[in-house]
């Protein structure tokens, strides 16, 4: 199975004591969506106007606060950040791509963290590969450390908890606590804090407020799950 079956449409039917899970799954696959490159008009205008509204509907099922999501888009009340028409498939270019030699802003984890690349890619495609995902770079179209991917897995991770039997669920869980804090936990912020000095890409400045508030959340709703096990 390719890394790119994560994406695939899928329909959340949750036991009432799986909805936060439910909700967390749900805004793992958006984020995970808006930070792939916009190939089409659908796709970007998701990333200006739809992903805010998306994202207020799972933050609402959260079990933890996301507070950066009512400062996106038309939510109304303070300092509102308003993505406008801009070009955000422009944008994701002059911030993301590396046309030029290296990107202004990098979407992987091997230009934030101080260990060996063959390393970080063999470790994250062995968490794929144990859950039953093949990494196939040609079928992904990115590295398996991309954001978007990493995010997808997840995702992914989140979705087979809210599903699983009382005696699999905790696998899942206790898989997806440990793939955030071996991973994204260690690089989002300062992915955040890169892309936050930049002028260009105001949408994809605020939603990444959104994910690095996201993932601190869910850090400490892992922990807090496992020391009550």
């Amino acid at each position: 199975m390719s890394v790119d079956a994560m994406n695939s449409p899928i329909e959340l039917c949750p036991r009432d004591d799986r909805r936060a899970s439910a909700a967390r799954s749900q805004f793992y696959k958006i984020l995970s969506g808006v930070f792939n490159y916009p190939a089409d008009a659908a796709q970007s205008d998701f990333v200006r106007r739809g992903a805010a509204e998306a994202l207020r509907d799972a933050a609402a099922g959260l079990p933890f606060l996301v507070p950066a999501v009512a400062m996106l888009g038309d939510a109304g009340g303070g300092d509102v950040v308003e993505p406008g028409d801009e070009d955000v498939a422009l944008a994701y270019t002059s911030l993301f791509d590396n046309c030029g030699g290296r990107p202004a802003v990098p979407l992987h984890e091997k230009d934030y963290v101080q260990r060996d690349t063959k390393q970080v890619w063999e470790e994250l495609i062995r968490f794929y590969e144990h859950f039953g995902l093949g990494y196939d770079l040609k079928a992904s179209g990115e590295w398996p450390d991309h954001l978007g991917t990493e995010l997808q897995f997840l995702h992914y991770l989140t979705f087979l908890e809210t599903g699983a039997p009382d005696d699999a669920a905790g696998t899942y869980a206790a898989a997806a606590g440990d793939f955030l804090e071996r991973h994204l936990a260690n690089w989002v912020p300062k992915f955040a804090d890169n892309l936050a000095g930049k002028a260009e890409g105001a949408a994809y400045v605020a939603l990444a407020q959104v994910l690095v508030q996201f993932v601190a959340g869910e850090v400490e709703w892992n922990r807090s799950r496992r020391a009550l096990q």
